[in-house]
């Protein structure tokens, strides 16, 4: 299981569509078990992608993920609006 991470400064406005502004800020890969590294201090929103089934949590540095978190479906894409700073910790789930 990785858990993908990218992290954006702001959101834009296409027309109608929104979504966040590329070129992204930086990308990560998060293991199982383990955190990010904090976000950049320009990041206000995240993506998150895994290839499995995992749960996750927002922190400060040294936040652990438990499997009663926030849960991802394998092969979803959520977006969250974060504080810079924080960390994403993941936990495998099922």
């Amino acid at each position: 299981m990785t858990l993908y991470v990218r992290e954006y400064k702001s959101l834009g406005n296409a027309g109608n569509a929104q979504a966040p502004q590329e070129p992204a800020i930086t990308d990560q890969i998060v293991a199982p078990g383990a955190a990010s590294a904090p976000f950049n201090a320009n990041t206000t929103y995240v993506r998150l992608q895994s290839d499995a089934v995992c749960s996750f949590k927002f922190g400060p540095t040294g936040t652990t993920a438990a499997t009663t978190n926030a849960r991802l479906p394998a092969n979803a894409t959520e977006y969250f609006f974060v504080t810079p700073g924080l960390v994403v910790a993941t936990v495998a789930n099922t």
